[in-house]
């Protein structure tokens, strides 16, 4: 895992570049892995479409991953990440009828703005976030013209979906940010002890004054 963490890194990447490209390297593994339930179910109710959108997720993330590793392109790789993320939860959410219908799965989108707050900064996540909240605008406003998904969702799945479209986004941004800070700390920790290790010798050399 952390060779594949460490695929679009280079020798002349600074500590943050490499805990960034890392970071959105394994969150974009994990939306992958998790995207195979949502899969998997629409897929088996018949929902061909539905399932066809987090498949395409999968399948871009992957190639993208791949042309990150062999490019080092970070700029193409990021971008493209969270764009993904952002649009694709609303074109699934459109695609099954709603919010109530779809299980609010928009609400993947959220990790978006998230993401480009940890990987672009607070200045450029202004822009993916309002782009979030023009798409959830869209969606309120089309809610009561979309069809329903046919066949209709059965109440107990459309509540289990729910679940998970809260859990999965709330699991997804809390293991980024905590790999993170962890990584952060980590690094501090190290350079406190470089520095100490500074210090000893600057005193077995210099008086301390």
């Amino acid at each position: 895992m952390a060779r594949v963490a460490a695929a679009g890194s280079l020798p002349t990447d600074t500590p943050d570049q490499r805990l960034q490209k890392s970071a959105l390297v394994l969150s974009s593994l994990l939306i992958t892995a998790l995207a195979c339930i949502w899969v998997a179910t629409y897929a088996a109710l018949g929902l061909w479409l539905s399932a066809l959108i987090p498949l395409a997720y999968q399948v871009l993330s992957l190639l993208g991953l791949a042309l990150f590793a062999r490019t080092k392109r970070y700029d193409l790789y990021r971008a493209s990440q969270v764009l993904l993320i952002l649009v694709l939860p609303f074109l699934l959410q459109w695609s099954l009828g709603g919010f109530v219908e779809s299980g609010a799965v928009a609400i993947w989108a959220f990790v978006a703005p998230l993401g480009a707050l940890v990987f672009y900064g607070p200045r450029p996540a202004v822009g993916w976030f309002c782009g979030f909240a023009a798409l959830v605008g869209v969606s309120a406003a089309i809610d009561e013209l979309l069809p329903a998904p046919d066949p209709p969702l059965a109440t107990w799945l459309v509540l289990t979906f729910f679940t998970l479209n809260v859990l999965g986004p709330a699991v997804t941004t809390f293991a980024l940010l905590e790999y993170f800070v962890r990584s952060r700390d980590r690094a501090y920790r190290l350079l406190a002890v470089e520095q100490e290790r500074s210090e000893r010798l600057l005193l077995s050399i210099f008086p301390r004054p």
